[in-house]
């Protein structure tokens, strides 16, 4: 009887572990992505490093519904991921949004960034807002009025189609 006992009691000690580790691993990558700096120089350079390809994003780029020249690719953090996800009405601080922008070609010639600040959006106040295309930057700020101005027809200020196609 005990050997029957033993295989049941492996294979459960087996699965517990797989299940551990791919918490802990999903965890670690999470962990290892650091959270974008607001502010001009800093942001772009986490930018170009590419942190923000560890989220999850859009397939691939599609014609902008905004005025953000051309083809674009969003990204999303995990807590704006799970936020649209379990459609939250507000996201929590920390919710970020990369778009790719790609113009009319198929390289990345810039990003736009929204990051919220605050547990309340404060009518677009406690969200940064950050653009950079062709090198050259756009805006760079908290609370910005044209950005504003167009997100806040999105939930909470975030108009990425949900799901991500």
């Amino acid at each position: 009887m005990n050997s029957w006992k033993r295989p049941s009691r492996s294979r459960a000690l087996a699965r517990s572990i797989a299940i551990i580790c791919l918490l802990a691993c999903t965890g670690l990558a999470r962990a290892q992505t650091p959270a974008p700096p607001p502010g001009g120089a800093a942001l772009e350079a986490w930018l170009q490093a590419g942190h923000y390809k560890t989220w999850r994003g859009e397939s691939g780029p599609h014609a902008s519904q905004g005025p953000h020249f051309g083809k674009v690719r969003a990204w999303l953090n995990p807590a704006l991921f799970e936020s649209l996800q379990s459609k939250t009405r507000q996201h929590p601080p920390g919710a970020v949004a990369v778009k790719e922008l790609y113009g009319d070609g198929a390289t990345v010639q810039g990003w736009s960034v929204a990051i919220k600040t605050g547990a309340d959006s404060a009518g677009g106040s406690n969200w940064y807002w950050y653009e950079i295309f062709q090198n050259k930057i756009i805006k760079d700020g908290q609370g910005v009025l044209l950005c504003r101005g167009c997100h806040f027809t999105g939930r909470d200020y975030v108009l990425t189609p949900w799901p991500l196609k």
